[in-house]
């Protein structure tokens, strides 16, 4: 006579677990690769909007944009930045392109001394115009971002990067627009 066996045996359980171990483990890898993932796009998002935030501020200065003003480098040194912001003071598009820049630095963290406001890793920027077509601007963030390691290279460098043609009216045409 065959005996009918009731409940579970041991390797029966031992099994099952194994199995939902292994679908635990590729779970939790997803949702690690998940969180890199959404640190990197909002990274991205955040360098997007600083560099929208410096086209705004060139937007409302367009003779310091011509004659060249916003090139980072040799403003945000320079100490002697005027507040433009205040109501009392009014600045010429130089100062305003110089106060812009350093602003912008700030928040950044490019300027000594001062944190970053922008919640990102450092960062480095640079703001470059065209010689041939001076309303034409390239701005470019970059920052470092851990990824997968490969050969111990746990690093990459990312870039954001934006072209921007401003315009410039001659009596009633806008020319070099984009």
């Amino acid at each position: 006579m065959i005996k009918k066996q009731s409940g579970i045996s041991m390797i029966e359980v031992l099994i099952t677990m194994l199995i939902m171990g292994i679908g635990l483990l590729g779970i939790a890898g997803l949702m690690l690769f998940s969180i890199k993932t959404s640190n990197s796009n909002y990274f991205s998002t955040q360098a997007m909007f600083l560099t929208q935030d410096l086209i705004g501020r060139m937007r409302a200065n367009p003779e310091g944009v011509w004659k060249g003003h916003y090139t980072l480098e040799e403003n945000i040194k320079d100490k002697k930045i005027v507040n433009c912001n205040e109501a009392r003071i009014d600045c010429d598009e130089e100062q305003r392109a110089k106060a812009d820049l350093y602003e912008w630095a700030k928040k950044v963290g490019m300027v000594d001394g001062e944190n970053a406001t922008a919640p990102m890793p450092p960062i480095e920027a640079e703001i470059k115009q065209r010689k041939d077509n001076k309303g034409i601007y390239k701005i470019e963030i970059s920052w470092k971002e851990n990824k997968r390691c490969y050969k111990n290279d746990c690093e990459e460098e990312v870039k954001y990067s934006t072209t921007v043609n401003f315009c410039r009216n001659k009596g009633n045409v806008k020319t070099n627009c984009f």
